[in-house]
């Protein structure tokens, strides 16, 4: 069609979209006759889409080949992208990517480490990108990245925090499949935690850090349709074990046990741990996360309590269910307030309070 009406734009385009298509597929010979194409109509016609257009396009074949002076060039032209005025978002968060992609293969190569500050000066501008235009899929993906770079830095609580701001936002704009996704990735961060414990006790090269960091796959999911597909997350396998609402002082008011098999004495081993958490709890809005002895553990404060969920599996709708659970107990005001008195005197609950729990806990969790 661009052909027949001999809009030599719109051709330039189509040519530019066929050269993205077979990078994607692997296929550089004929990007690479594509882009010649495409560089002769900008050598005839004087456009500054088209030029940006052919910019981009040459940067990607570029980057495509293992010469490092290639490389270089292509790194030249999408800065240059990313530093030219007027030019459409889309086109910016393409060249910011890909220049992410390069400087990653750069910083495996080198050790540099102060590629990771070039890697975060860039991630920021991406950031402003998504806030300007309000494009709140990529909005998120710059806070799951820059908790790749946290990771990268060695700053698992900073990871944390960045996916917990993540998740929320996704959720907040309906993004369900990219918070589970990126609940998911949360999790497996603190299945790892004692791993990047022992990093912090020794010198590890940036190859072993990035092992364990998804930065990549990141950047790969980014790169080639920023979407998440259903396929791709996990599906949820949760099992409640242990339901519990401490006082501020970390001492237990009620506990439930789901699971009728657990160890006899779980609460009194879980109940140190627990205290300690308790008394470094400092944000109060959303449930963090934990890991201890084979359980996963949410613990969230509401007013002067605190309620912690133990399971096995996924935390997406465990989080949901405590934040139900919790919620059913504030709003209903005698039992509240009967909580809170208790807790404040040390005395115990009666039957009709403690049924009442356990049939919330029931409808909730089981």
């Amino acid at each position: 069609m661009s052909n027949s009406q001999k809009n030599n734009v719109w051709l330039a385009l189509d040519y530019s979209n066929l050269i993205s298509c077979y990078l994607d597929l692997g296929d550089l010979e004929k990007a690479s006759t594509y882009l010649q194409l495409l560089q002769e109509i900008d050598k005839e016609v004087e456009n500054k889409l088209l030029k940006i257009t052919t910019k981009l396009s040459t940067a990607l074949v570029l980057k495509r080949n293992d010469n490092v002076q290639d490389r270089l060039k292509a790194k030249e032209l999408l800065k240059d992208i990313i530093n030219e005025k007027d030019v459409e978002y889309q086109t910016v968060e393409a060249a910011i990517l890909n220049l992410c992609d390069l400087l990653l293969i750069e910083l495996k190569k080198s050790e540099d480490k102060e590629i990771i500050e070039d890697l975060k000066f860039l991630i920021n501008k991406l950031q402003e990108v998504g806030i300007r235009e309000l494009t709140y899929p990529l909005l998120v993906q710059t806070y799951w990245l820059q908790s790749q770079i946290s990771l990268l830095e060695l700053n698992a609580d900073e990871a944390q925090r960045l996916y917990t701001k993540a998740q929320a936002m996704a959720e907040e704009k309906d993004l369900e499949l990219m918070a589970r996704k990126i609940s998911a990735e949360h999790d497996f961060l603190i299945g790892q935690l004692d791993l990047w414990k022992q990093f912090t006790t020794k010198l590890p090269s940036i190859q072993e850090i990035l092992e364990l960091t998804r930065i990549e796959d990141m950047l790969s999911l980014m790169l080639k349709k920023g979407v998440v597909l259903p396929s791709e997350v996990e599906k949820e396998d949760e099992q409640p074990v242990i339901i519990l609402i401490f006082t501020e002082s970390g001492e237990i008011l009620f506990s439930e046990k789901l699971q009728d098999t657990l160890e006899d004495d779980i609460l009194e081993r879980i109940l140190p741990q627990m205290k300690t958490q308790i008394e470094e709890v400092t944000d109060y809005k959303t449930a963090q996360r934990g890991r201890l002895y084979d359980y996963s553990y949410l613990l969230r404060k509401v007013d002067t309590l605190f309620f912690s969920y133990f399971f096995v599996g996924k935390s997406y709708s465990a989080i949901q269910k405590l934040e139900k659970f919790s919620s059913i107990l504030h709003e209903s005001s005698n039992i509240w307030e009967r909580l809170v008195t208790f807790s404040q005197s040390g005395s115990t609950l009666n039957f009709e309070e403690r049924n009442f729990i356990a049939s919330s806990i029931d409808n909730v969790f089981t």
